[in-house]
């Protein structure tokens, strides 16, 4: 199993607030075409993606309050495929827990790495939220689906 830090065929931004000064508060949203990035993979010989395989997806900065973590299926992959979004080297299924990559609509965060009644996640480093692909069924490479979060900047 790999665990891929490029961004071939996605922009997964830059770890820095969507927002600063009183507006501390912001979204971030990545939208994942796995047909445009299956494609771009191969076309700059980057390995291709295997079920097992994660990506990074989201840059969330250092000193950040995490408040939700989602996806969004726009275009189903044809095939049972699942996906998990969380933190690879931690609970890698943390934020959504066998998301539905074959099926239009959204999951919503699963809470488990958000910290009981506060229902957050704080980020004291500069870290990635990561997708964990082909999780049972399918490995994903023609589904789109919009990875978001609800963040707070705590600096």
């Amino acid at each position: 199993m790999a665990a891929y830090t490029d961004s071939h065929g996605f922009d997964k931004g830059s770890a820095a607030h969507p927002a600063k000064g009183l507006n501390r508060v912001g979204y971030m949203e990545v939208t994942l075409d796995f047909a445009k990035i299956t494609t771009d993979r191969a076309t700059a010989g980057a390995t291709a993606l295997s079920a097992g395989d994660s990506i990074q997806v989201l840059s969330i900065p250092a000193n950040t309050l995490v408040l939700a973590v989602g996806a969004t299926t726009e275009t189903a992959e044809g095939a049972a495929s699942t996906f998990d979004l969380g933190l690879t080297g931690g609970d890698v299924d943390g934020f959504v827990d066998g998301g539905d990559a074959n099926s239009a609509g959204t999951t919503s965060s699963n809470g488990a790495l958000l910290n009981g009644d506060n229902q957050s996640h704080y980020f004291a480093a500069a870290d990635t939220i990561d997708m964990l692909i082909g999780v049972s069924g399918a490995v994903t490479d023609a589904a789109k689906i919009k990875v978001w979060a609800v963040v707070v900047d705590c600096s």
